[in-house]
């Protein structure tokens, strides 16, 4: 807790003839989240009208808010002794949030890229915990962290990125009870409306670029701008670590904007290169339909693992987290034996039923590389005939629709489109759209009688990925939220019809 003159004298603001003793216990960026005790700080890059959310925050008690000059000139109607205005917003910001929370985690590592973020968080905190290092990870599937700590807070459901408040509060108490490794997603929609500000990492990772959020972003080239940012706003100033896919082309330009202070790795299949920056390879050796063989090249160091998990870009995946991992104080000789303890991600490339001698996968793909990626990764161990069912979520992107289409039926033998969450959208408008794409595939709603039809047709050897939700266990259609996990229909499915 703080007291609003003591915030002031810390911020180097001259004082105001304010009587008021106003107590500030927390931080929000969100006007409809702010009481009495926030001192409420509107975001200069998110959409809507700063005025707007300063009558929100009023209209709940708050009587503290953190404006620049550029803000102050549209806020004449708020009383002066309400703001604190400063001359740099973010850089207040740095000053402002270690008042309120403690100490982070030394080895933070944040991700982004269009897919692999839950993955590769998620894979790296298995690493952490079969080596016993004290650690907690933050992202769209929940937060996950020693079973002996039960954080005294809640996380927003299915956000990628928290809110700055809740997530510097997360590491900080983490950090207070002994951990000091954690991990977070950071989206592009966070990073364009600079949410991680005035968070520093030391270790970031890109896992891939392609096409998804153009409804917010407009184009590819915001969208781009938007990822690359986590590398040039939000890297500490000592030693610092970009782990970048080598599947993402980097031009000079870019590269010039990473700080000197910062080591590019960049990590990927092994194609042949001799460039010296590729210096983290990995090249699948055998398949089976739930682990690989694989040759990994470590900045020098070579073995072999076996991977329990399926399809090429999981060993992708795995590669960015052995390299987080070392980069975060890890050394390959505590790592390299416990590769073949990991276990699948809840819904990403997950195994989750067989039936009449065939697969069943669940996976969260849900862009047109990401179908692609799931597709190609199944087929090498399909013998028989490898058919998907999937949709798209309602009041998204809606370009890529066709473009999940195309990937569908060209990567698969057959295809079933079906609903994922059409919002307010009508389902069928947006099966219709997908369908421009592969116009040979069936289209049958709702979600389970595609899935029952699907798993219907299958033969021995075949395989079936079911593709979108992932781990989501609710189905949104129009304003109604139903249970629905593609998991557990599947297995309840199987039990009873097999």
């Amino acid at each position: 807790m703080i007291d609003l003159n003591t915030l002031r004298q810390k911020l180097g603001l001259s004082e105001t003839p304010d009587t008021r003793t106003v107590s500030l216990r927390a931080l929000t960026h969100d006007g409809r989240l702010a009481t009495e005790h926030h001192l409420f700080m509107p975001l200069p890059r998110c959409q809507g009208s700063i005025p707007d959310f300063i009558n929100q925050a009023i209209s709940k008690g708050c009587q503290a808010m953190l404006v620049d000059h550029a803000m102050v000139q549209s806020l004449r109607h708020v009383p002066e002794h309400f703001l604190l205005i400063v001359p740099d917003f973010y850089q207040a910001l740095s000053m402002i949030y270690p008042l309120f929370y403690g100490s982070l985690p030394t080895h933070r590592v944040a991700i982004t890229g269009t897919d692999g973020k839950t993955s590769v968080a998620h894979i790296l905190h298995q690493l952490w915990n079969l080596t016993n290092k004290p650690n907690a990870s933050i992202g769209t599937i929940g937060l996950f962290s020693s079973p002996a700590l039960t954080p005294p807070f809640a996380m927003h459901d299915g956000m990628t990125t928290q809110p700055q408040p809740i997530l510097y509060h997360a590491l900080s108490w983490y950090k207070d009870h002994g951990v000091d490794h954690a991990v977070f997603e950071a989206s592009s929609h966070a990073l364009a409306q600079e949410r991680l500000n005035p968070l520093r990492v030391p270790v970031a990772i890109f896992t891939n670029f392609a096409q998804d959020h153009l409804d917010y972003h407009g184009n590819l080239y915001a969208y781009w701008q938007a990822k690359w940012r986590l590398f040039t706003h939000s890297m500490i100033d000592g030693p610092a670590f970009a782990l970048i896919s080598n599947t993402i082309p980097l031009f000079t330009h870019d590269q010039k904007r990473i700080k000197s202070n910062v080591s590019v790795i960049r990590y990927g299949q092994d194609t042949g290169a001799v460039s010296g920056a590729d210096n983290a390879t990995y090249r699948i050796i055998s398949r089976s339909f739930n682990s690989q063989q694989v040759l990994f090249d470590v900045m020098g160091h070579q073995w072999k693992s076996e991977i329990p998990l399926i399809g090429g870009f999981q060993i992708h995946n795995v590669l960015a987290a052995i390299l987080a991992f070392v980069c975060t104080g890890g050394t390959l000789d505590e790592l390299i034996p416990v590769l073949p303890n990991l276990t699948p991600v809840l819904g990403r490339m997950e195994h989750v039923a067989q039936y009449n001698g065939a697969h069943i996968y669940v996976d969260y793909s849900h862009t047109p590389q990401g179908i692609e990626m799931a597709l190609r990764a199944l087929r090498p161990s399909t013998p028989g005939q490898l058919g998907i069912v999937f949709g798209c979520g309602g009041d998204r992107d809606a370009l890529k629709r066709p473009l999940m289409g195309q990937a569908a039926q060209k990567y698969s033998d057959w295809v079933v489109v079906t609903d994922d969450n059409p919002r307010r959208e009508d389902p069928a408008d947006i099966r219709q759209h997908i369908l421009v794409g592969c116009p040979d595939a069936q289209s049958i709603s709702p979600r389970s009688a595609a899935l029952a039809h699907a798993i219907s047709r299958l033969k021995p050897g075949d395989a079936l990925l079911v593709a979108g939700k992932g781990h989501e266990t609710t189905q949104t259609i129009g304003h109604h939220v139903l249970e629905h996990s593609d998991h557990a229909w599947i297995q309840s499915y199987c039990e009873k019809t097999q």
